[in-house]
């Protein structure tokens, strides 16, 4: 397993990379799918704990250790989608402004990025 340069731990690689890692950049279809499976962990909790109130404690007790790695996941997922169009993934923080959030979101779903090599990355969906 090769290292990041720099560190010495292993690159991440697959899917680790894509929720976790914000090296790198990807292009909007893994964005979108990224997203959703997020959104659905998200919707399966809430939806088990409203459906059917016995497991509401067992929900309560997974929820806060599920939704910090998910809010992650969200970051990372817009970070490097901001590299695909060669900002930084600071643009990622515009997740915790309420509207802008979803302006953002939206923009980095649909707006295509740049074509070929950027500062971060010889092509998008390749962690770096």
């Amino acid at each position: 397993m090769s290292t990041g340069p720099g560190s010495g731990l292993p690159k991440m690689r697959g899917v680790l990379w894509l929720f976790f890692g914000i090296d790198g950049r990807i292009s909007r279809e893994p964005y979108w799918l990224g997203i959703l499976l997020l959104n659905m962990v998200m919707l399966i909790l809430l939806g088990t704990a409203m459906r059917y109130p016995e497991t509401q404690a067992t929900v309560g007790v997974i929820l806060p250790f599920a939704v910090i790695p998910m809010i992650w996941a969200e970051i990372a997922l817009m970070a490097k989608r901001a590299h695909d169009y060669g900002l930084t993934g600071f643009v990622a923080l515009l997740a915790f402004v309420p509207f802008v959030n979803i302006l953002t979101a939206i923009f980095l779903g649909v707006v295509p990025g740049e074509k070929g090599p950027n500062a971060y990355g010889k092509r998008a969906n390749l962690p770096d």
